[in-house]
């Protein structure tokens, strides 16, 4: 076999390394460039001629450490081998990273040399200074950021939380490391669902995002928004973790319940103004308000309470606990009078009391085991005040100035409603008191009716409420009954007042009173078609032998048949000049005779019924 060229196999080899490689000799403190290859050439920047016989440390920049130099220095004195990383500069004076490995070759008997060999690292430490800037850049972030940031393992278990969690949880990073749902409020364990988990751990699932409550250090709860997403590889599942970022949204949360809150009183007022526009009593006002508002307040209760000349009256009671507060109510009520309410108020708007307030202007207020805090909002029209409605709670509650405006609001509105209806019902009483004017006037002109008026609107008004009819068709009733003789303003007197019975020609006369009382009052606009059916009809018959139009059965007006029994029946009971006054009994007995054949049999048996002739009576 061939022996190798070993001197020149060495030298081969050493200019075909991919490593700088330099020989020195060094004498402490000096040291001498000997031998440099073509890569140190090429690394370095000075050709090989240039480096024979330099010194080494013209290649060190000023970025390695004083430390670096001290361990250098060590293993040349202590002739061991060195490794370290540094950073070196070229001829052109550019800076790069090699990896030194410097050794001590004895060579007898030339003496003692070291081999030194650069391996360029340059890309690997500035890719790993990269990165080690962009971990410290990213956490800087994260420990910055105003969200939360946490990991957890596949037990679940936090293993990092963020700085934020001090603000956002009042707890440090290190006192959440290790929990997992105990800061969760119990109502939101749903928003985690099981498999929602298992997409983001197997990575079919890029991100789950939710909204729930966590509970703060201080105990109060705090709603949050949080985005989960799966680190690291599938594959790998002993590294993966899960990254929550979490958000504190509670001032969002509490804006969209302010602005629901908003949005449902504003739709609340919007149906209080419907139901007041389909009020048609005051009362019916004051009861819808009460009902409306009482839930959109921190007030247990609310009630209204009416001026009944100086004395009070509890109406329209809403709220919790009625069997047993609204006794308490009625007795407080009773013991004050209506002068105690206009101090409290001292004028129209309204008065909001807290729990330790004992006086309000002048007027002391005792301590109040009933109610602690109470509102009381003045329902006035046309400068008078009618009564107050007032909500309350047993407890100190603390109301929002929101709730003020609302029952302030409220108040205007109930206030403005109930002046109209006020007016509308002296209007209506005006009006019912003209027509019973009206047909008062007819009794003077015939002594013996005097009193007709009255009794058959009582009557009217008894039989109306025992066939179930309602106010307007009560109201419409009365009506007619104050109007039904009005056409015989135009009867003679020497007819009207006749002593004796009547003859044809005058029975004649008689039977145009409900033509004329009717074109009489058609020409008043108010006055309900029903009404005029009265006017009209009242003396038709259920067999057709009435007049003015012979109608018979169903064919006359309700209304008109319904007075026809009480107008029959205050005749039968009333003395005329031509017949005496029957009894109740004997009334009874001739309304049961007619019954069928001349009044309707169904309205008959009503009426017997609420004039107490009771159910043996049955036409």
């Amino acid at each position: 076999m061939h022996t190798p060229d070993w001197l020149k196999l060495t030298s081969a080899a050493l200019e075909s390394s991919f490593d700088a490689i330099l020989i020195l000799e060094i004498q402490v403190p000096e040291a001498t460039i000997l031998y440099a290859n073509r890569r140190a050439e090429e690394l370095t920047g000075y050709t090989q001629q240039e480096l024979l016989g330099l010194s080494p440390r013209m290649l060190e920049s000023h970025h390695i450490g004083e430390q670096d130099l001290i361990q250098l220095a060590a293993a040349i004195r202590e002739l061991k081998p060195y490794h370290g990383t540094a950073r070196f500069m070229r001829k052109d004076g550019s800076i790069y990273w090699a990896e030194l490995n410097l050794v001590p070759i004895d060579i007898e008997p030339q003496g003692r040399y070291w081999v030194s060999a650069h391996r360029d690292v340059t890309r690997e430490m500035e890719a790993t200074e990269a990165l080690r800037k962009s971990e410290f850049l990213h956490r800087v972030i994260i420990e910055n950021s105003p969200s939360l940031y946490r990991m957890y393992n596949r037990e679940g278990r936090c293993v990092y939380a963020s700085a934020s969690s001090v603000r956002i949880l009042g707890y440090t990073p290190e006192a959440l490391l290790g929990l997992s749902r105990e800061l969760l409020h119990s109502d939101d364990a749903d928003v985690f669902p099981v498999q929602g988990f298992r997409d983001l751990w197997a990575g079919l699932k890029d991100f789950h995002q939710f909204e729930y409550r966590l509970q703060h250090k201080n105990g109060q709860m705090i709603w949050v928004s949080s985005t989960m997403r799966m680190i690291g590889s599938p594959d790998h599942p002993e590294d993966q973790l899960l990254l929550v970022v979490t958000e504190d949204i509670s001032a969002r949360k509490r804006a969209e319940q302010e602005a629901q809150e908003q949005t449902v009183r504003y739709t609340s007022l919007l149906d209080l103004k419907y139901r007041i526009l389909q009020a048609s009593q005051p009362s019916e006002v004051t009861g819808q308000a009460i009902e409306l508002a009482l839930p959109l307040t921190e007030y247990e209760f609310g009630m209204f309470i009416s001026f009944q000349g100086d004395q009070l009256r509890l109406e329209g009671f809403h709220g919790a606990d009625r069997e047993h507060l609204e006794p308490l109510l009625q007795q407080l009520v009773a013991r004050n009078t209506r002068a105690t309410i206009l101090q409290l108020l001292q004028g129209t708007e309204p008065v909001f009391i807290s729990a330790d307030q004992t006086r309000v202007g002048r007027l002391e207020i005792p301590i109040r085991k009933t109610f602690r805090t109470f509102a009381v909002l003045p329902i006035h029209a046309e400068g008078e005040i009618f009564g107050a409605i007032s909500f309350a709670h047993r407890e100190a509650v603390q109301v929002s100035e929101s709730t003020k405006r609302l029952l302030s609001a409220i108040e205007e509105r109930v206030s403005l409603a109930y002046s109209k209806l006020i007016g509308f019902q002296r209007l209506e009483e005006s009006r019912e008191e003209t027509m019973r004017t009206l047909g008062l006037a007819l009794e003077y002109r015939d002594y013996e009716t005097k009193g007709h008026t009255d009794r058959v609107i009582d009557l009217c008004d008894r039989l109306g409420q025992g066939l179930g009819l309602d106010e307007d068709t009560l109201k419409e009733l009365r009506w007619g009954a104050y109007l039904h003789d009005i056409g015989k303003i135009s009867t003679p007197d020497a007819v009207l007042l006749k002593p004796g019975k009547l003859n044809p020609e005058e029975w004649d006369v008689i039977k145009q009173h409900p033509v004329v009382g009717y074109e009489l009052t058609r020409a008043i606009p108010s006055l309900p078609e029903r009404t005029l059916d009265i006017v009209l009809y009242h003396q038709e018959r259920w067999n057709g032998s009435g007049y003015p139009e012979g109608r018979r059965g169903e064919e006359i007006p309700f209304l008109a048949r319904v007075f026809a029994v009480v107008d029959v029946y205050d005749a039968l009971t009333s003395e005329r000049p031509y017949k005496r006054a029957f009894s109740h009994e004997e009334a009874v007995a001739q309304l049961l005779k007619e019954s069928g054949t001349l009044l309707d049999p169904e309205i008959v048996r009503v009426f017997l019924g609420v004039m107490g002739a009771g159910p043996g009576f049955d036409p």
